[in-house]
This record gives C-alpha cells, structure tokens and sequence, in this order.
C-alpha cells in the first residue's frame, strides 16, 4: 500500500472527505463537501489530502485556513466558526503578508487509523506546505483550532502546541498560542522534529 499526497481535487473527493468527518464529528459542525469545494476553488494551500494508490480512494485529510486579523479575534471570542467561511471569505495567499492559521480538521477513514503512516504522510505534508508558504515571505502571526473530541484534544496536545484558552461559538474547546508570532516560530521549527518522532516510535521496524 502507497499514500500519495493528492493536490487536484475535484467535488466527489470533498464528498468521501465530508463521509470521513461524520465518522467523528457532530455533523452540525461539519463544512459540507459543496462548501468545502468552494474553499478549495478560493486557495488551493488549505487542504493536505492523501489517498491510497492502490485504489485511489481518500484515505485522511487536514485542512488548515488562513484567517485575517478580525476573523481571528472573532474566532478566538466565540463569534465565528470555519462553517461560516465561504469561497467569497476564504483568504487567497499574497507574497510577504501576514495571516493567522485556523487548523480545521484531522480525519482519517475508520480502516486505515491503525495504519500510523497516514497520520505521518498528513503531518509531514502539512509542515511541507507550511514551510512552502513561509519561502514565499508568508508570516503567521497566531494558530488555532478546537478540540471536538478527546482523540482531537490529544492530538492538539501531541503535535500543535497550542494553550486551551477557553470555548469556541459551538462550545468546544479552544486553543490558540499564548504568544503571537514567537510562538509559532517556535512551534514550527520543532514541528518536523515531533512527526519524525511519531514515526521512529511507532513505524519504523
């Protein structure tokens, strides 16, 4: 079995990925695959698909927002949510500017979240493409995201970094850096360091 990092997305992949989400969030909260599309149309950088080679379906995805200054702060006081993003909001990536990172989800299909490869080839494409986006002079100023579930707390813990700071409009948990931009120059740099060591703990022989 191959993973293979998937970035020409068409309407039915947001539909396998919405299928995904369902299978571990409260459907009310979850973008639905049209609108998910239009995001997708908007800025090509939000989502880190991968699927399997072998049968070409959709395995896991991430997905992770640009957000502007107000919408961050909107977001952060529980006046905002990422199912209110539309095509028409979503930001599109200019060289040498400032953004806040909203991490939106992590999904993978209900066969494949013992395989802790799709994990790492999600968290290893993720750091790439932020990576990408910082040599084009992009700078994040903060990160967020909320912990749904307590498999997504865990992970928010393991991997992001991020302080719980309060509840989100749907009231779940909230986090965000405590610090802005130092903190996500930290987090990042280490970030890589955290994914390689996921996978000498739990994939390499």
């Amino acid at each position: 079995m191959r993973f293979i990092i998937e970035n020409d997305l068409t309407l039915n992949d947001f539909k396998e990925i919405e299928d995904i989400e369902k299978s571990y969030f409260d459907p009310d909260t979850i973008v639905p695959s049209s609108q998910r599309y239009d995001w997708y149309a908007s800025n090509r950088d939000v989502d880190i698909v991968i699927r399997n080679s072998d049968n070409h379906e959709i395995v896991g995805e991430i997905a992770i927002v640009p957000l502007s200054k107000d919408q961050y702060y909107k977001f952060i006081n529980g006046e905002f949510a990422d199912t209110e993003l539309t095509g028409d909001t979503m930001l599109t990536y200019e060289n040498n500017k400032d953004y806040y990172l909203m991490f939106v989800v992590v999904a993978i299909k209900e066969e494949y979240r013992n395989n802790r490869r799709a994990l790492y080839y999600l968290l290893k494409g993720t750091c790439e493409k932020i990576k990408q986006l910082q040599n084009r002079g992009i700078k994040y100023i903060n990160m967020c995201t909320e912990g749904q579930t307590p498999n997504g707390q865990k992970f928010i813990d393991g991997f992001l970094n991020l302080r719980l700071m309060g509840k989100t409009k749907d009231n779940y948990n909230l986090y965000h850096f405590e610090k802005d931009s130092e903190d996500f120059s930290n987090w990042i740099n280490i970030f890589p360091n955290y994914i390689e060591s996921y996978y000498n703990k739990f994939i390499k022989d």
